[in-house]
């Protein structure tokens, strides 16, 4: 029971987390490119390229869409893959020993751009949490996610395992 118990308050608390990042993202993050201003001279220039923003476009993040994002072609297991072979166990890390897992945050903006939003779990080193960073920045171009039409801002979360016993990298 008490295994349980422990077991719940964990998950509990990566729920927390999650939506606290998810409430920081909507604060914090201007959505694909809208700039803030505060002079009264750009507020009717930025009131002016809202309006000329494209009708099939919506600068807003979602969790659950129409048609989810597309990476070159395929679904998320594409990206996992890209994800899987383009990420580097650093070699500092590897001598150490240091293995962990980095749960990440992401986005793909409404013009298909990935945007790192949060690192929700640390794998306890800073090396491999900047390099699971790294790796999703270095994203190529998605194909954005669609919503009544438009094209929108999709959110995604990845784990990157190091394992340093195996020499290994896996992503979920």
């Amino acid at each position: 029971m008490n295994r349980k118990l422990k077991f719940m308050l964990k998950a509990f608390k990566y729920l927390i987390c999650a939506a606290i990042a998810l409430v920081f993202v909507i604060i914090v993050f201007p959505s694909c490119g809208v700039k803030k201003i505060t002079t009264s001279e750009n507020i009717e220039q930025t009131q002016l390229n809202k309006n000329t923003l494209p009708a099939d476009i919506d600068t807003e993040y979602y969790n659950t869409v129409e048609k989810q994002a597309i990476f070159q072609n395929g679904d998320i297991k594409t990206f996992f893959v890209y994800l899987k072979k383009n990420t580097k166990y650093p070699l500092q890390s590897l001598k150490k020993g240091q293995q962990g897992t980095s749960v990440v945050q992401f986005g793909v903006d409404c013009y298909g751009n990935v945007n790192i939003f949060s690192l929700l779990k640390s794998s306890g080193f800073k090396l491999l949490d900047n390099e699971a960073l790294r790796v999703i920045k270095s994203s190529p171009k998605w194909t954005p996610a669609k919503l009544s039409g438009k094209s929108v801002g999709q959110l995604f979360m990845t784990q990157i395992k190091f394992s340093a016993k195996t020499r290994s990298i896996e992503i979920k």
